[in-house]
Order: structure tokens, then sequence, then C-alpha cells
């Protein structure tokens, strides 16, 4: 077993080009391990299928959104597929909180003041579940029937048990709106050089602001932290990229000799991040 993973350590099963903000495109040379390890724990210990891989491995079924979805046919998708499991990049979440926004402003007033109120609910409530507490505040029971209910099975995520985002920074005031309607949106963070995710964030390990923790078998560490604790993040595990493809020196500017994978990006990490 041992020889079979150092082999498929060392043999690319994917070839991933950057979006090159940079430069030229690089190929990210991911390796059979690097994709079979990070979709065994992504479906083992986090029961998340966001993928194509992942997928193979649980007997989940994937539905992929049309080309034309931010035009207004995801909604067609929604409605066909009612999924139990979605991900969103943050503009597809920041389109449905303008539709949700724009039906409300065509309601009543007293709608609209219900909806206020059931707002503050869900706000209460989603805060009470970041602490670690199960308490609803007064009021919940009627706010969940009237209000997050319909929103939820208007938008047909009414079977859905795990909203994603990722790819991309959200605004906080997106995430916000939808912690008010109780439905919480869980950041993502990583990068192709990954494999992907690097840090989850679910309900075990949900916080405002944060992209949740790092994964259950990877390293990470903040190279250089300034006086605020801010500094590059970096990576280090089994899901790291073998290298870019041809681009040698390009793969030692961002792998170091040590095997942390220096990601570009500057952020710090708090004392629950682990």
């Amino acid at each position: 077993m041992a020889d079979r993973e150092t082999e498929a350590r060392k043999l690319c099963a994917s070839l991933i080009y950057t979006s090159g903000t940079t430069g030229p495109p690089k190929g990210v040379m991911v390796s059979h391990d690097n994709i079979t390890w990070t979709a065994r724990i992504c479906v083992e210990l986090y029961n998340m299928t966001f993928d194509i891989i992942a997928p193979l491995c649980s007997g989940a079924t994937v539905w992929f959104a049309q080309p034309d979805a931010m035009k207004g046919t995801l909604k067609n998708t929604l409605e066909e597929v009612r999924p139990t499991l979605f991900m969103g990049v943050p503009g597809v979440w920041e389109k449905i909180k303008e539709a949700v926004e724009l039906q409300v402003q065509q309601t009543s007033s007293f709608k609209k003041w219900a909806f206020d109120k059931a707002l503050e609910i869900g706000m209460q409530t989603s805060i009470n579940k970041q602490q670690g507490s199960s308490d609803k505040p007064w009021g919940y029971f009627f706010a969940d029937k009237l209000i997050f209910q319909g929103v939820r099975k208007k938008l047909d995520l009414d079977q859905c048990r795990c909203q994603v985002t990722g790819t991309a920074p959200i605004d906080r005031s997106v995430v916000e709106f939808f912690m008010q309607l109780d439905v919480p949106i869980y950041e993502m963070y990583g990068m192709s050089e990954c494999t992907g995710p690097h840090t989850v964030s679910l309900l075990s390990a949900y916080k405002l602001g944060s992209a949740g923790k790092a994964m259950a078998g990877v390293e990470m560490k903040i190279d250089s932290p300034n006086d605020s604790g801010d500094g590059e993040v970096c990576f280090r595990g089994r899901h790291v990229f073998m290298g870019y493809l041809k681009e040698e020196r390009k793969t030692r500017e961002v792998l170091d000799e040590d095997g942390w994978l220096h990601s570009g990006d500057v952020d710090n990490v708090d004392d629950n991040s682990e």
C-alpha cells in the first residue's frame, strides 16, 4: 500500500490552468494522490461532495448550472434539482439576495414589517448557534413558519442542508443577510495548488467573517506575521500539488523545500482555527 501511495504522488492526474492574474496561466499539476486523498477527507470527515471525484466516492449526484445561470436560468435548475447541498460563488448569492429583497419591496407595509422582524429573530438565532447554543428567541417558531420556510421554498432550497461559497471573497453583508433568514452560508478557502479546499466552515466550525478551520490532516501557518498577526497563509499536506508544468522556477517560488505552499494571500489565524 505504501508503494502504491508513493507512486500515486508522482503521477499527474489533472492539469488545472490558473487564471494568470500575475502572468500567463500556469498548469497546476495535481497528482492521483492529491485527488483521492482530498476526496476521501471531504467525504469521510465532512460529508462534502462539491466536486467531481468526491461524489464518485460517495454515490452522490452532481448537477451543474447552465452557462447563462447568472442571466436567470439558475432558478430553473434549482427548481428541477432542489439540491440537498448547494455551492455558489459570491456573485450567485448576491443575485439571490437581490431577488429576495426586490420581492419584499413589492409587498405590503405589514409584510415588510413582518419580514424585518423575522430577520431580527433569525440573526439572534444564528448568533446563538455560533456561540454553541441551540436556544431560539421568542417568536422563532412563527418567523420560521411564516417567513423562513417560505423563502427557502421560493428559492428551491427547502431540501438544502448545507450552503457553501468559495473561489472569491464574499461580502459580509451578503452572509449576514442569509444568516438572518436562518440560511447560513459556509465559506471555504483554498486554491488549485492545494487541490481545492484547505479550510472549511461547517456548523461545528462556523463564525461570521471566517473561512473555517483547516481540514483534518493538513497544516497551516502564517508566515512572517506583523504586530496584528497578519501574514502570508501557507499550507502543507497531501493536498499540496506536484508543481507547475514545465515551470520549475515558478514552482520553487511558491513551494519551499520544507513542503510549505505559499499562497500569496495575507490573513490571520485566531485561537479557534486549529
